[in-house]
């Protein structure tokens, strides 16, 4: 928009493109009136263009913050896989120690189903290495467990934790155990979340009721019971967030629905072992005799002997 002088006097027109070509447009004469209505027409296009100047920079900023949560999504899922590939690797482990310690003692199971006892091997006793191994397996699923639990917590529950709120619920708490180090709150979590495992390794694998075989089993299924939880976790904190990622979602579904299977098959192998009439030091004595090298002397008896029902 401007000034034309033509035959000495002063007009306003301004540029306009139509079909293609610009050409000039008539606004008149640069008097009072005429320039009012201009100048009101260059407030409004200014105002226009701050307008569409603050639309793109908030579209930008929308699209950046949408990348970043997109980019954590991946890095928080990430992790998730991470850790199910530690803990289905465990399992794996501990399948393999179970298979070579029952069948070293003549149980055998077609397609992972029920184990059987070949004719002829009853009153077996598990060899001292297989034992230690078991044993071995089982320190280090306790040891996954804490790394598991040790874990920082996210923002969101720190925050929420600093603010002071005691109407914390249950997942809020165990996502808290999941993942923080800090004292007070995060302290309290991880005691509680490791007492919770503690009590579920007691009731699959009751003390001095159990064998090495199922106290091992017992010990993966509170470990998968952990992770289920840790992937329940970061699906409610991707529904809460403030901008949904279905792709994560759908994502971390498929994650707990793994989680929950893995955990389901451990249980289902403790009830499996449970049925096994498999030998349990329950006693241990040293014995010696006058002149002669002391010894220990262990009562072994079949652990289903010990339960109701056995024989």
């Amino acid at each position: 928009m401007g000034l034309k002088v033509i035959h000495g006097r002063m007009y306003y027109y301004e540029s306009v493109r139509e079909g293609g070509r610009v050409r000039s447009r008539y606004l008149g004469p640069a008097d009072p009136v005429t320039t009012l209505m201009v100048e009101a027409i260059q407030a409004g296009r200014r105002e226009r263009r701050e307008r569409r100047r603050a639309a793109e920079v908030d579209r930008k900023a929308e699209a950046r913050a949408w990348r970043d949560m997109e980019a954590e999504g991946r890095r928080r899922r990430a992790e998730v896989v991470e850790r199910g590939g530690v803990v289905g690797g465990y399992g794996e482990k501990v399948e393999a120690a179970i298979v070579a310690a029952l069948g070293s003692i003549g149980y055998r199971r077609h397609n992972r189903g029920g184990w059987r006892r070949a004719r002829g091997m009853a009153g077996s006793v598990l060899e001292r290495s297989r034992v230690r191994e078991l044993v071995r397996l089982a320190k280090e699923g306790d040891r996954l467990a804490k790394a598991e639990i040790s874990e920082r917590a996210p923002y969101w529950l720190r925050e929420t934790v600093c603010e002071g709120h005691g109407d914390l619920d249950e997942d809020v708490m165990i996502d808290g155990a999941l993942r923080s180090t800090s004292d007070g709150y995060g302290r309290l979590h991880k005691d509680a979340i490791e007492a919770r495992m503690e009590e579920i390794r007691r009731r699959l694998a009751p003390p001095f009721d159990s064998t090495p075989v199922e106290e091992l089993l017992a010990t993966r299924a509170a470990l998968n019971w952990l992770h289920v939880h840790r992937v329940e976790q970061e699906l409610i904190h991707v529904w809460n967030a403030q901008a949904f990622d279905a792709k994560n979602a759908t994502a971390l579904e498929r994650l707990l629905s793994q989680a929950s299977a893995r955990y389901e098959r451990s249980l289902l192998a403790v009830a499996r072992a449970r049925k096994l009439s498999l030998a349990v030091v329950i006693g241990q004595v040293n014995v010696a005799q006058a002149g002669s090298q002391q010894v220990n002397q262990a009562k072994v008896e079949a652990a289903s002997a010990c339960r109701p029902g056995g024989p």
